[in-house]
């Protein structure tokens, strides 16, 4: 049997709290890609509709986590109108076939 290494996580930089509870974080995958987005911790949830993906953050060192559980799986799921209308502001909505 050979040994492949460590096995190897997303990893996660938080900022620090912001007014909400939240933080600005900094996610990188073990395929090298970088996303940037909010950190909610466990009961702060400002839509109300659980929008985000679940994770659970296994602290390395500092502001440096290790996610250790995620609940994704497949592609992103467009769950507020925050999120619909700015996808129509950068792509543009639907266009009536037919106009003249």
């Amino acid at each position: 049997m050979t040994d492949r290494g460590p096995k190897k996580e997303d990893t996660v930089v938080l900022g620090p709290p912001e007014e909400d509870g939240s933080h600005t974080c900094i996610r990188k995958t073990p395929d090298g890609k970088v996303g940037i987005g909010k950190f909610y911790p466990e009961g702060v949830d400002p839509d109300g509709e659980g929008s985000g993906e679940a994770v659970a953050l296994e602290q390395i060192e500092g502001n440096l986590y290790r996610v250790s559980e995620s609940s994704r799986s497949g592609p992103a799921k467009v769950t507020s109108d925050a999120y619909r209308v700015g996808w129509d502001n950068l792509f543009g909505g639907k266009k009536t076939v037919g106009e003249a």
